[in-house]
């Protein structure tokens, strides 16, 4: 088998089997400087942090650089210091993609709308998987040096053909044109269901600029004709779209692109970077899993390699063969679109811009504290008064104070140590050890056990718009987390700055309005005249460059 192009892996393997979240960097230097020396240093960034899959564009306009990475979780923190260290760009802007609306290489328009053909990891032979993967990550490498995919013998045709059935990886030829960049920012503000509207706008205004196939009739022709289009949302509302036009369709970039999509609703900036090579930089597409997933799946060929070394003949060796059934890829925990690694909150110790909360919706000491042979969700039952005394009691007194992060799913565990309930002890001692000063628990709320990351951010959203008094949204951000297979929140508050409003943020409650800050790792309520004068300080403070109040 002889293709054109290079092999490129599904999302959704990267996401599921490579634990890797997918990120857009853009990168600005100085008015001169060396390619070759800036794309050599990303790929030796990329390479600290395990990042196999990455392509890397020359731009023109604010960014001259951009790169599209898929990065392990709990990394990104990690590859951000490395640019800031070894490539040092003047200004640097990352984005986390929650969600990839098109993608032109796994497109399916059978229905009549385009989407994005799901991964039918179901179909893959589990037993030999990894084994599988080596063998791709081969012939894909080969691929991306040679521009062309070229398996060596009937197995690897073979292979190739089921897992491009599996729609698992698929050969990719780029075409010749422009190759854009679109960075479109949407009003953070606006409810989720605004916002997935906004977006389906813009997907079908891209989608209607889309030409044939036939590159002649883009050159005969009054359309734009957009070709490799993909869609990306991003966690902080941002749209990232990337594709082709046809050399001769540049001077209709404004009239038939930018202006309509400037007149969609609640799109308040649209950026547009042309690509300066029409070929990438640098480019990988390496699927590579983690120990834990990797430990999942029987390896038979190194199971026959150290049985053969160190097992004698007289033991049965079919004692020490792996045991159980492979799992299917695709029922593995897989963390949200745009998760932030947790384990570093997990070392942190609570504070004025730090706390660690259980859950969100629904305490969970009765949980903990259910009888042995009791069903398992037993004990979970939601509160709107939890929510309101826990969440936004902290988030308002951050909000007045220096800002901070929450962290959603973690249990301290010098308090549960003391606690005299020896079955919520034992419980949290096996089932969530303590990792740092936390027994990290996940997300239990029953809201996120019904509908996941979706339901959860929403019913989040709606409480807390009803509790807070004051214009906070733009100052409160909700993020997943993820860390070891399990699920958690964190919720990011930026403190008042220059911004605070005149009368500060209230936490409304039972029909009272209440105003909290923090004080050390507590909340605490001021009244009357302790309100004036604690603004009036931190108007004063903020003016100056001074806002250490509440320490």
């Amino acid at each position: 088998m002889n293709l054109p192009g290079h092999l490129q892996w599904h999302a959704e393997m990267h996401q599921k089997l490579g634990r890797r979240t997918l990120h857009f960097w853009f990168l600005r230097f100085d008015s001169h400087y060396e390619k070759d020396e800036i794309f050599s240093a990303l790929v030796e960034c990329m390479k600290k942090v395990s990042a196999s899959a990455y392509a890397g564009y020359e731009l023109t306009g604010e960014f001259d650089l951009m790169l599209r990475v898929w990065l392990p979780s709990d990394e990104v923190g990690r590859f951000g210091e490395l640019l800031e260290e070894r490539v040092r760009p003047k200004t640097d802007r990352g984005y986390a993609v929650e969600e990839v609306i098109r993608h032109w290489v796994w497109e399916d328009g059978s229905n009549g709308t385009p989407r994005v053909v799901p991964c039918k990891m179901e179909l893959l032979n589990r037993t030999t998987l990894l084994e599988d993967i080596k063998t791709l990550n081969r012939l894909s490498e080969a691929s991306h040096k040679h521009s062309h995919v070229q398996a060596r013998n009937g197995r690897e045709s073979k292979l190739l053909d089921e897992f491009m059935d599996a729609c698992a990886i698929r050969p990719v030829e780029g075409a010749s044109g422009i190759r854009l960049v679109l960075r479109l920012r949407v009003d953070p503000d606006i409810s989720n269901p605004d916002r997935k509207r906004v977006i389906k706008q813009i997907a079908e205004t891209l989608d209607n600029l889309r030409d044939s196939d036939d590159a002649l009739s883009t050159t005969q022709s009054s359309r734009l004709g957009i070709r490799e289009f993909s869609l990306y949302a991003c966690s902080d509302g941002t749209l990232i779209a990337l594709c082709r036009i046809h050399y001769l369709a540049w001077h209709k970039i404004r009239e038939q692109l930018i202006t309509p999509l400037g007149r969609i609703s609640s799109v308040e900036q649209t950026t547009t970077y042309p690509a300066l090579s029409p070929q990438l930089e640098v480019s990988r597409e390496k699927l590579l899993l983690p120990e834990d997933v990797r430990d999942k799946y029987r390896d038979p060929e190194r199971t026959k390699r150290v049985l053969r070394a160190v097992v004698p003949k007289r033991i049965k060796r079919e004692r020490l063969k792996p045991g159980g059934t492979s799992p299917n890829p695709s029922d593995l925990p897989e963390p949200p679109p745009g998760s932030v690694p947790v384990r570093e909150f997990l070392e942190r110790e609570e504070g004025i811009d730090f706390e660690a909360k259980g859950s969100a919706f629904a305490p969970l000491d009765p949980w903990l504290d259910r009888p042995v042979d009791a069903p398992e969700e037993e004990g979970l039952h939601e509160e709107d008064d939890f929510f309101c005394k826990s969440i936004g009691r902290s988030v308002v007194a951050m909000l007045n104070t220096a800002g901070g992060t929450i962290l959603i799913g973690a249990l301290e565990a010098d308090h549960y140590a003391r606690d005299n309930r020896e079955r919520l002890r034992l419980r949290l001692q096996e089932k969530f050890p303590p990792e740092g000063r936390f027994h990290p628990v996940g997300l239990q709320d029953p809201i996120y056990r019904r509908g996941r990351w979706d339901l959860f951010e929403r019913h989040f959203g709606d409480l807390l718009v009803k509790m807070i008094d004051g214009q906070f949204r733009r100052r409160v951000t909700l993020r997943p987390g993820w860390h070891d297979e399990r699920p958690f929140a964190v919720i990011k508050v930026r403190g008042p700055g220059a911004g605070l409003p005149a009368r500060g943020f209230h936490l409304v409650t039972q029909g009272t309005k209440k105003f909290y800050i923090r004080r050390g790792a507590r909340n605490e309520e001021l009244t009357g005249r302790e309100i004036i004068e604690y603004l009036e300080d931190l108007s004063a403070a903020t003016e100056t460059g001074d806002e250490g109040h509440g320490d």
